[in-house]
């Protein structure tokens, strides 16, 4: 069974939940997280033991995940 590698762009309340969810499932685990804000950043990085960037494209590119979680506030969103 494939295990989907998954990054969290935004690392505030709404991607603490995303996460943790991967904790409940066998088939997939978050290996990046990307913020604009360095300390929480920093924070869910090493809450949930995986690598932070500032930079979505740099992360993107480093650890080609099959899956991408956008989390941001509606003003940083794509609407």
């Amino acid at each position: 069974m494939k295990q989907y590698r998954s990054a969290i762009i935004g690392c505030g309340p709404r991607g603490v939940p995303h996460a943790q969810a991967y904790k409940l499932i066998d088939r997939g685990k978050v290996v990046a997280c990307c913020d604009l804000d360095t300390q929480r950043r920093d924070e869910f990085a090493q809450q949930f033991d995986i690598v932070g960037y500032t930079n979505a494209g740099e992360m993107l590119e480093q650890e080609k995940p099959d899956l991408v979680h956008v989390v941001t506030p509606r003003r940083y969103g794509l609407s």
